[in-house]
């Protein structure tokens, strides 16, 4: 309530903190989404439904961005290890 009081008296820095934690509270857990496609519709479906701002969607959106960078690097991985299986059994 306090950080609540303080955003209600013009406190820039608990207004920006109380924004950050009600867009977490819109979206959900975060690190329960499969993918950086749904992760990216949940914070446009937040952003159209005026449930987050354009700035909080902003740094969602650089989220996103860092999602889809692991979850190409982990595909990379998973291929090359396929690749890799699969050279075995020609050559071997």
């Amino acid at each position: 309530m306090k950080l609540l009081e303080l955003a209600d008296d013009g406190n820039l820095e608990a207004l920006r903190m109380l924004s950050e934690r009600t867009a977490g509270a819109v979206l959900g857990p975060i690190e329960r989404v499969r993918s950086a496609r749904r992760l990216a519709r949940r914070v446009e479906k937040a952003l159209g439904a005026g449930e987050i701002s354009v700035n909080e969607a902003a740094k969602l959106t650089a989220l996103v961005k860092v999602r889809r960078e692991l979850e190409h690097d982990d595909l990379d991985q998973r291929l090359a290890e396929v690749e890799g299986q699969i050279i075995e059994r020609v050559d071997g």
